[in-house]
């Protein structure tokens, strides 16, 4: 059958006992699934692991400058807070005639 061309994925073999009693079908697909030679699954592409790490990389390294940029404008905002304070204490005490009130 195999020899000639014919599939025979739909036909089985009927296990019996020494006595001729039918024991059970065994599938001829399964039966020669046992013999076939083991074939690997071809290599997965490693491209979307390479793309995924590398833009992983760029976003951290974005998250890190973005992070010393507001560390920045929040050092510049508190010293020009401080410089207003001053400025409006300086403002405030030339107002009084250069002299302070307790």
């Amino acid at each position: 059958m195999i020899g000639q061309g014919h599939d025979a994925s739909a036909h089985c073999f009927e296990i019996k006992d020494t006595l001729g009693r039918h024991l059970m079908d065994l599938p001829f697909s399964e039966a020669m699934g046992r013999f076939r030679p083991l074939t690997r699954a071809p290599p997965r592409s490693t491209a979307p692991l390479v793309n995924a790490t590398a833009t992983a990389r760029a976003s951290h390294g974005l998250a890190a400058s973005i992070a010393r940029e507001i560390e920045v404008a929040l050092q510049t905002i508190e010293q020009t807070n401080r410089l207003l304070r001053r400025s409006r204490a300086t403002s405030a005490s030339a107002a009084l005639g250069g002299c302070r009130r307790a």
